[in-house]
């Protein structure tokens, strides 16, 4: 079955881009297209895609809010935010308005169905322009927070998180830890729970939306993590 994506610029140069890029991928169909807001939340509502392209900047409405409108009322709808903008600061909200992904339009049409593809089956995706900035930003927003309150988190579970944060699957975690894939597995699903979140990627959006991450991080999580901001390639959180 096709991924459905439904596109949301009010360029319509733009719009009719992204459905040859998207319409050229075999497990991919673009449903329909809206140049605000208002139009958006109709169709959507009508059409129900399975992921939804934001621009930021609409003119009735900014795409942030729109995301935030479409996470509320449409708790499964994928959205990603496909922007000219690579600030931080629009990057984390966009993640706090609930978005799967954050591209920016000067990447490649390659990059633009890896994202489409990376929401579709529950991942977020960032594009290498945004990615190692906001990685770098929750380290230190991390040194910064109080320790979490005791009992909440174990030592283990925050050394976990902290590598999913780098954006280590659970064998490579599971190396540094000295410890089992399934082991890594199990503290995967203490920490949905103990976050109250249906997937991994709900985790990272819920430490990114409350401004936590696990203390006392390793010197090995935080060099992973500059060594991604290093790497050329997309950073892609496959969670």
């Amino acid at each position: 079955m096709k991924t459905r994506v439904f596109i949301v610029d009010d360029h319509q140069i733009v719009q009719e881009g992204f459905r040859m890029i998207l319409d050229n991928a075999p497990d991919i169909a673009t449903v329909g297209a809206a140049d605000c807001s208002s139009s958006a939340m109709a169709q959507i509502s009508s059409l129900r895609p399975d992921v939804v392209l934001m621009d930021i900047d609409l003119p009735d409405q900014d795409g942030l809010e729109t995301t935030r409108q479409l996470h509320h009322q449409f708790p499964g709808l994928k959205v990603i935010i496909v922007s000219s903008f690579s600030k931080q600061a629009f990057v984390e909200q966009a993640l706090q308005a609930g978005a799967m992904g954050y591209v920016v339009k000067t990447n490649s049409p390659e990059e633009l169905i890896q994202a489409v593809r990376s929401a579709a089956t529950d991942k977020l995706f960032l594009s290498k322009e945004v990615s190692a900035g906001i990685i770098e930003a929750c380290f230190k927003r991390a040194a910064l927070q109080p320790p979490p309150k005791p009992g909440r988190l174990s030592a283990r579970e925050r050394q976990v998180l902290d590598f999913m944060v780098s954006g280590l699957k659970s064998k490579e975690i599971a190396i540094k830890l000295g410890i089992s894939p399934r082991t890594v597995e199990t503290y995967r699903t203490r920490l949905r729970s103990k976050f109250a979140c249906k997937s991994n990627a709900e985790v990272i959006h819920h430490t990114i939306q409350e401004g936590i991450l696990a203390a006392g991080k390793g010197e090995e999580a935080q060099s992973g993590a500059r060594s991604r901001r290093g790497r050329t390639h997309t950073f892609s959180f496959a969670w």
